[in-house]
């Protein structure tokens, strides 16, 4: 099922080199801003001079790298690519439980030990990320802890942000959904405009596309939004997060947790 393009050698050694020196399209922003968790391994267990195991590889948006119960044989951090966990039902129909960002990484079931999962991960946006063996990781979990506790704490995040996602879709209308999704979204990616169409969100929320052009329609004559069939441009922010539910209030709290947490820097060090 998988189809993972590694990068050439020169690409590679050039994202490779760009993640380590702290390089990014944001002005001021640190590496660990950039892609905490792989920060965390990099820095102290030299993940990136492992090249066969620890490989940058280009993704592509609708690739599956691990379909529902398929044994998780690599761990992907995503660096420009975004990734998501989705519920696939019998009659086809899906809905996405979780995305997944530069803050975060794919392949849970390595680190717990349980193999496989009962969702399917698919690349929502192209990019590159690196990937690495289930037993390269593992070798290097078992040479520091504190990496592990830091990525189960992750996954922690996940499952919390799967509870508020599920009570969202239930309780919560598809205009506030739709308002936090491109709230999430902008702040995954650090800039006003997403690269997302309604098509694709209406995938993310399990509803039709029609109430979701119905919704950035709304959005739309109000102001706070333009969209075209490629991305949307948030022009009103303060407006769009009092139109969201408290659910993206609940999304970035949690996160800023995690940042404050005192396990998010390794061992004798400080960002």
């Amino acid at each position: 099922m998988n189809r993972d393009k590694l990068l050439a050698p020169a690409q590679m050694k050039h994202a490779s080199a760009s993640a380590v020196s702290g390089l990014s399209s944001a002005p001021g922003m640190r590496f660990a801003d950039y892609d905490s968790v792989l920060t965390q391994l990099s820095r102290r267990l030299h993940l990136l001079e492992r090249v066969d195991d620890f490989v940058c590889i280009d993704l592509h948006a609708g690739q599956v790298v691990c379909d529902c119960n398929e044994i998780f044989h690599h761990v992907y951090f995503p660096l420009t690519a975004r990734l998501a966990h989705e519920c696939i039902l019998d009659d086809g129909r899906s809905i996405e439980l979780v995305t997944i960002g530069r803050n975060g990484f794919a392949g849970w079931p390595v680190v717990t030990r349980s193999g496989s999962m009962p969702f399917r991960t698919i690349v929502t946006a192209s990019g590159t990320a690196f990937r690495c063996s289930e037993a390269s990781l593992l070798a290097c979990l078992k040479e520091e802890p504190w990496v592990e506790a830091r990525m189960l704490q992750y996954v922690e995040l996940m499952f919390a942000e799967m509870a508020q996602m599920a009570s969202c879709t239930r309780l919560h209308s598809i205009e506030q959904q739709v308002s936090c999704r491109l709230l999430t979204l902008a702040d995954a990616c650090h800039a006003a405009r997403v690269d997302t169409s309604a098509v694709a969100l209406s995938r993310a929320l399990g509803v039709t596309a029609r109430s979701v052009r119905s919704a950035l329609h709304a959005l739309g004559v109000a102001g706070i939004v333009t969209h075209d069939r490629h991305g949307v441009l948030i022009q009103q922010r303060a407006a769009l997060e009092h139109r969201s539910c408290e659910c993206y209030r609940v999304f970035k709290a949690l996160y800023r947790s995690s940042d404050d947490s005192p396990s998010r820097s390794e061992p004798g060090s400080a960002y």
